[in-house]
């Protein structure tokens, strides 16, 4: 069995996938028919109506990884909104404080990369290409922020403060 990873909207870890593992126990797209009768279809033209064709369409894609995606995604795009919406803490402020140059175009820039890319691996649109600039803003919070901590303050606090920046590095390896 072949595992995708990433996938897009259209493929079994697909927008449509997503929701229905999100929403699975509210149950309106079950029992509004939409999912039923997108998988009761099969590839030799019969029609399957119930738990078995829902099976099949799911064994594409791990429950997992879409976790993954969620986790991922939503941690991206929260940060990337917050830049904007505290740009004194965690903005440009920010940025300036920890001496990253010119903080005025790079803190805008990089929360909206966080946007962008973050929305695009929720949804598991290009989620490998997503990764990709994500992995650049994640390796340089690490270095501008959580290297200085291990120098001043030693192996346990930088470990402590860099948990969710290592989790994010981590997932985004992973797609």
């Amino acid at each position: 069995m072949e595992i995708r990873r990433g996938g897009d909207v259209s493929g079994p870890c697909g927008l449509g996938f997503v929701l229905r593992t999100v929403f699975a126990a509210v149950g309106p797209f079950e029992r509004g028919g939409m999912v039923r009768r997108a998988a009761a279809k099969t590839t030799n033209g019969g029609d399957r109506r119930g738990g078995e064709a829902m099976k099949d369409r799911m064994r594409g894609c791990d429950r997992s990884i879409v976790l993954i995606r969620l986790l991922v995604g939503w941690v991206f795009l929260s940060e990337g909104l917050q830049k904007f919406l505290f740009p004194g803490a965690l903005g440009v402020g920010r940025f300036e404080r920890i001496g990253i140059p010119a903080a005025q175009v790079m803190a805008p820039l990089v929360g909206g990369i966080e946007i962008v890319f973050g929305i695009l691996i929720l949804l598991g649109w290009s989620t490998r290409w997503a990764a990709v600039p994500l992995l650049g803003v994640i390796t340089g919070a690490l270095v501008t922020t959580k290297l200085p901590l291990l120098e001043e303050h030693g192996l346990w606090t930088a470990l402590h403060a860099s948990r969710t920046d290592m989790s994010m590095l981590l997932g985004l390896i992973f797609f």
